[in-house]
């Protein structure tokens, strides 16, 4: 993908910096395949601090912000059985899961986010529930994602500048996303943080109840 982006406009699309020329241009949204990520942490030093807006700027320098992979319900089914990839559950409305799979990306950078910034999905249904706020999105990551796994308790207690650090690091070092095991209301719910939507394979359908 040629350059990197400098700005969101509103729409389904993005301003992009050809690197080369410095000439700026507008480039509509569409999906590219995955993008893998770079360690860039040389690029871009990554240190304690409260800027929220950090993982997205991280993100547009990966090209983690390009399109997911949009399947039929049963493509993304016979996707997750022939693969042993996550069945995931995420809770929008639906404005957000339009923007999603064909929009701008949008990232949760709130306060309240408890594993730092990113795209929030859980692999049991009930999660996404608690959440959902008109639409129901079930997702995977694509076996080529690289993931990395913890435990809750290694988050318990930092500060969430600490956890933003952490998240930051491994988008800056190219890693697609993490699961938090444990991180819901039992030990069977974890919380999964997606970095690079790319990663993701989505069916095009609302599974609310």
């Amino acid at each position: 993908m040629e350059g990197g982006g400098t700005e969101y406009k509103k729409g389904y699309g993005r301003f992009l910096t050809n690197r080369s020329t410095g000439k700026v241009f507008w480039s509509p949204y569409k999906y590219i395949g995955y993008v893998e990520g770079k360690d860039i942490t040389k690029n871009q030093p990554i240190g304690y601090n409260k800027d929220y807006s950090l993982a997205e700027k991280l993100i547009r320098e990966q090209g983690f912000d390009s399109l997911p992979k949009v399947v039929s319900e049963k493509e993304l089914d016979e996707y997750i059985k022939a693969n042993g990839t996550p069945e995931l559950y995420r809770g929008v409305t639906e404005e957000r899961a339009q923007m999603f799979c064909r929009g701008n990306m949008a990232i949760s950078t709130q306060q309240e986010s408890h594993y730092g910034s990113g795209i929030y999905a859980g692999n049991v249904f009930s999660i996404a529930e608690r959440y959902e706020k008109g639409y129901i999105h079930k997702l995977s990551l694509i076996k080529e994602a690289r993931i990395e796994t913890y435990s809750k308790i290694i988050y318990a207690g930092d500060r969430r500048d600490k956890q933003d650090y952490w998240g930051n690091i491994k988008i800056a070092r190219g890693v697609d996303a993490i699961q938090v095991k444990g991180a819901g209301l039992n030990r069977a719910e974890d919380y999964w943080v997606i970095f690079n939507r790319t990663a993701v394979i989505i069916a095009d359908k609302n599974y609310r109840r």
